[in-house]
């Protein structure tokens, strides 16, 4: 064979003129002349072809090569190539070995039809020489059935090897000689153990010594033994230590290897790691003993019932609930639940109702009986167990004695709805009760008429402040009595607190039936109670609200709320306070406007203090001896946008009860103060000598203002003014509410050389006793003695002794309301220190007061 020849090169000798071509018989190649049978090519069992080795050109292709590359029976239009079946890559490849070699033997390649189709074929190639060319000749056997195979035999080893190794475990294999060597361990045993599996493979002693826990290994050893001697499978769980020295559970499954005579000679099996399903189990076994533990210990009863009322269990707290001696007792002797064990069985039956409704029930209560017969609340939690299809097997839940709870409700409820010192119902339930009756009213199936009497003790904080609270309370309690003796028993009598007390009448004729009621009570209270020794009298004053329904009055739909009812017996009881006390007044429209009128001018003076509307005004005060300036008296001024100037008369009162006096009063402090270093300054430049003092008022509220001295002290020091330029008058019922914390007051205000005067003096609780024991520095006579003092001997003598008592007392007396000289010359006659009045002067804005403070001639010659 001429070996320089390329095979393959030479393809382009080919023509498009040259004849079609027939595989099975060719001109330029003749079986008659080859070297070789024509016989035995044409029953070749295989895919058989001769091609020329210079192109590759099919000479001859037998019939099963025709069937292996879906070449057609029809000639094609050229002769195919033996390149055509292969790859490019391929067949350059091979012929660069045949070039070397001139043969290729049993080469498994994947091929291609003459439609392109992916063939797998074991591949023979033999280069030939013939008498013209040298020839390639092919044999090709189809293996794709065994490729298949094969393919299913490498992916069954993947998933194998895969499911190996992810196993939590390891896959083992132990040889019996010499000694039970480990032959075979999965790469999980590193996961597993810790140790490399060369470590282990081949160490028997390692592993039995090593890994298995010592207190394990006999069982593991003889559980194994024994099972391979019985030729059965062997399953064993026991602790293992890894190289780490933790400590895990495994499980080991396996079975012995044996020969064909029977003998051992091995054995193979899966230890898995199951320290977890360990853990959970001993999880659960603690779980269980914590439960039987609860069960038993628990403070509630915990139990299982079947539908009809049987006690399936119970634990020792349930038993104690129901008053028995033992779990024993108790199921032995409460066999039906519903007739034996429950105050009213009907509570059973809404129970059962509820569980099949809602297969449970949450605090549900009832009362049931101990086994002495005493009546118990208890507190029922339970839940339906069912089976699989859902069929009723039992109840089971938690009994709770909620006795206890239930006094302790009672008693709060007691406490949120009736007064704990007279045993009424309180405001709450009052406004409840009214609520209802006014409801009732408005039914027009059975219309009401209903009245609200608002009853206020007259004269119950001086019993509470002289004789103590003790004694109050007890005569809070009498009254309670007694306003209960007048009344009917489907009346509400409540204290709403203090000495308040409102009274609900329903289903009255008219209102004769409220003014009958109010009369009754009012007169029952006049005679006296005795307490403790004591002989107290007291008094009451009462509103009355009348009520009838729509249909009756068009009126009535004005209430809506109860509120609205106990708002308006509010008003006028305050109405009957006003006109003398001891009465009842009847609620009228002109009462709620006057109530909003008071309303409408406290926040209207709420503004006026934000809006700087207030204003000082100064009164001269004038000494009798010199007729010159001795001082002012700062007095309070309203500036209104619309009703002008206001004189406090209209709204002092007001300030006093909703407490405005006490800002109002540190504004007046202040602004007097810094009024007062002003006039200070401008007297200080003329050189003269002369002192100021400005009197304030003081009330009730500001005197017992717990911040007082607090707040002059801060005003004193922002201003510069010292005590001495100030005078304040007081009240002499400052000595009825307490003598010594008022003294020690007085005595505060002292120590900060502010004077003290009394005002409107003999007109209100003279105790002249007490007048020695205060640091009083002045009294100012009331005009109401001055306006008379020229024609009223009594009225005169009384000024008279006035003057000579505070010179007995080392004090000073300023006569207020002058207007006549008549009232001048007989004052200064008495020895009256000082006086002011509109025959000196009316009281002056800042402006014109600093006009009469820069003049230095006498305001009148004395």
């Amino acid at each position: 064979m001429n070996r320089d020849r390329v095979i393959g090169s030479d393809l382009s000798t080919e023509t498009a003129s040259e004849e079609p071509f027939n595989l099975s018989s060719n001109s330029a190649f003749s079986l008659d002349s080859a070297p070789f049978c024509a016989q035995i090519l044409s029953l070749c069992p295989v895919p058989f072809a001769i091609a020329r080795v210079r192109d590759g050109r099919i000479l001859y292709a037998n019939e099963h090569f025709h069937d292996l590359f879906d070449i057609s029976s029809e000639h094609p239009p050229h002769p195919p190539s033996l390149e055509d079946f292969f790859e490019p890559m391929m067949w350059q490849l091979l012929c660069l070995s045949l070039n070397q070699t001139g043969f290729l033997g049993n080469c498994e390649l994947q091929l291609k039809t003459v439609k392109g189709k992916p063939v797998w074929s074991l591949v023979s190639l033999q280069v030939f020489p013939d008498s013209d060319e040298e020839l390639l000749i092919g044999v090709f056997q189809e293996i794709a059935a065994q490729k298949q195979t094969e393919q299913i035999l490498q992916e069954s080893q993947r998933a194998l090897f895969t499911l190996i190794r992810h196993l939590p475990g390891t896959i083992y294999h132990y040889r019996k000689e010499p000694d039970w060597i480990l032959e075979f361990a999965s790469e999980g045993c590193e996961t597993l153990t810790g140790y490399k599996r060369e470590t282990l493979l081949g160490n028997c002693s390692f592993l039995w010594q090593r890994v298995i826990h010592p207190a394990d290994f006999p069982n593991v050893r003889d559980t194994i033994n024994q099972k391979l001697e019985q030729q059965e499978t062997y399953r064993v769980e026991y602790r293992i230590r890894t190289k780490s020295g933790a400590e895990k559970w495994v499980l080991d499954k396996g079975q012995g290897i044996f020969d064909e005579a029977g003998q051992i000679v091995g054995r193979e099996g899966l230890m898995i790691d199951i320290t977890e399903r360990k853990q959970s189990e001993e999880a659960l076994r603690q779980a269980e003993i914590k439960y039987r533990s609860i069960f038993e210990n628990s403070v509630e009863g915990i139990f299982q019932t079947t539908p009809n009322g049987q006690f399936l269990s119970a634990n020792p707290a349930l038993a104690r609930i129901y008053g028995y001696d033992s779990v024993e007792n108790l199921m032995n002797s409460l066999t039906d639940i519903e007739h034996q064990l429950y105050v009213e069985p009907s509570q059973r039956a809404e129970f059962i109702r509820l569980m099949q409704e809602n297969d449970s029930v949450t605090e549900f209560e009832a009362q049931v009986y101990q086994q002495d017969g005493t009546a118990i609340w208890i507190a029922e939690n339970a839940r339906s167990v069912r089976d699989d299809d859902g069929t009723l097997i039992y109840y089971e839940g938690t009994v709770e004695d909620i006795t206890e709870r239930k006094q302790v409700k009672e008693q709060l409820r007691q406490r949120a709805f009736y007064d704990t010192l007279t045993g009424l119902p309180n405001r709450a339930l009052f406004l409840s009760r009214l609520s209802q009756a006014l409801g009732q009213s408005r039914d027009e199936t059975t219309p009401d008429r209903i009245a609200v009497l608002f009853l206020d003790l007259d004269r119950f904080k001086i019993v509470n402040d002289s004789l103590g609270h003790l004694i109050g309370d007890r005569l809070l309690v009498a009254i309670s009595r007694r306003i209960e003796h007048c009344l009917r028993d489907r009346d509400t009598v409540a204290r709403l607190g203090g000495d308040e007390f409102t009274i609900l009448l329903e289903g009255i004729a008219n209102i004769q039936a409220a003014i009958d009621v109010a009369e009754r009570i009012i007169g029952e209270l006049k005679a006296p109670f005795n307490l403790n020794g004591h002989q107290v009298f007291t008094g009451t004053s009462i509103g009355i609200v009348y009520y009838e329904p729509p249909s009756w009055d068009s009126r009535a739909s004005e209430y809506e709320r109860p509120e609205d009812l106990l708002r308006d017996a509010d008003t006028a009881l305050y109405r009957a306070k006003a006109l003398g006390k001891g009465r009842y007044e009847i609620f009228n429209t002109e009462m709620r406007r006057n109530a909003l009128r008071v309303l409408q001018l406290e926040t209207e003076l709420r503004q006026a203090l934000e809006r700087e509307e207030l204003e000082i005004h100064y009164q001269p005060i004038v000494s009798l001896k010199t007729g010159k300036l001795k001082g002012f008296e700062g007095l309070l001024r309203w500036r209104h946008q619309e009703k002008g100037l206001v004189y406090p008369n209209a709204f002092m009162e007001i300030a006093e009860e909703s407490g405005l006096i006490l800002p109002i009063g540190s504004w007046l402090l202040r602004k007097v103060c810094h009024q007062l270093c002003h006039w200070q300054q401008l007297l200080y430049r003329q050189e003269r000598d002369e002192r100021l003092m400005v009197h304030i008022n003081l009330s009730s509220k500001q005197f017992l203002q717990p911040d007082l001295l607090d707040r002059i002290d801060r005003i004193f020091a922002e201003t510069g003014v010292d005590g001495s330029s100030l005078r304040w008058e007081i009240a002499e019922s400052l000595w009825l509410q307490n003598a010594d914390s008022t003294k020690a007051r007085l005595t505060q205000l002292r120590e900060r050389q502010i004077q003290l005067c009394i005002e409107d003096f003999g007109m209100g609780y003279s105790r002249l006793n007490y007048l020695h024991q205060f640091p009083i520095h002045a009294l100012k006579i009331d005009r109401a003695f001055v306006s008379e003092i020229d024609r009223n001997s009594d009225k005169a003598e009384t000024a008279r002794i006035i003057v000579m008592l505070a010179h007995h007392l080392g004090m000073e007396t300023i006569a207020e309301g002058i207007e006549t000289k008549k009232q001048l010359e007989t004052l200064r006659e008495f020895g009256c220190e000082f006086a002011q009045g509109y025959f000196f002067s009316s009281a002056l804005d800042a402006v014109s007061a600093e006009d009469l403070v820069l003049r230095e001639e006498p305001i009148i010659e004395i």
